[in-house]
């Protein structure tokens, strides 16, 4: 997903898919490695590759087989199934950074929302 990077928060944010609905803002968590190049990007326009949590609707997986004693998810669970298969926990929407691309040296302008 592309958008400006403040400091360890992602703004005008254009998924990769654009049917996903996504907060404004973003919190930033990156692995070790790649932590100084978020921090040296901030203010540009950036690409992020990495995984969600905290967004409804995205942690849910994908149910591939459904039977009368079974549902197998891929990616996920149903909280209705268990507390351990519960995946939409009250945590603050999250992008976990595994990759960043720098695409712009500062952010395009923020086009205000039409009514």
């Amino acid at each position: 997903m592309r958008g400006c990077l403040r400091g360890a928060t992602l703004t005008q944010i254009e998924p990769h898919t654009p049917s996903l609905t996504l907060p404004e803002k973003l919190k930033v968590a990156s692995f070790k490695i790649i932590r100084d190049q978020v921090k040296a990007l901030d203010g540009h326009q950036v690409e992020l590759t990495g995984i969600l949590h905290g967004v409804p609707g995205v942690e849910n997986g994908v149910l591939v087989a459904d039977s009368d004693k079974m549902k197998v998810y891929v990616g996920g669970g149903d909280s209705s199934l268990g507390e351990d298969q519960d995946m939409l926990r009250n945590e603050q929407p999250t992008m976990h950074a595994r990759t960043i691309k720098d695409l712009a040296p500062a952010c395009a302008a923020a086009t205000p929302k039409q009514p």
